[in-house]
This record gives C-alpha cells, structure tokens and sequence, in this order.
C-alpha cells in the first residue's frame, strides 16, 4: 500500500523565509528562496521517510 506525501512552501513575509507545511514526520524547512527550499526538501525527505515512516530510503 502506498502513501500520499505532501510538501506544501509557505511565504513568511515577517520573517522573510519560505516555511515548510509537510505530513512527513520530523520535515520542518525553512529557506530564504524558493529554490534552496526544494533542494532542502530533496534532500530531507527520503531519510526522514525512511527513518520515521517505514519506506524505504535513498540507499534502500
């Protein structure tokens, strides 16, 4: 059985950064653009799936 994921980028225009809303367990991504957001995401996100809910990983 296979899940949803989702990565949603928010806007915090106080703090000038793009926040994370996420349902993977332990992703919280804060970066100054968009594309340094995404990358931060790419690159967390397989290992905390694969830590925290069971798929398998990058190196699976």
């Amino acid at each position: 059985m296979s899940s949803d994921y989702h990565v949603h980028a928010d806007w915090d225009a106080e703090a000038r950064v793009w926040v994370s809303t996420s349902n993977i367990p332990g992703l919280v991504v804060e970066a100054d653009t968009l594309p340094e957001f995404v990358e931060l995401v790419q690159a967390l996100a397989p290992d905390l799936l694969a830590d925290n809910a069971g798929t398998p990983g990058p190196d699976n």
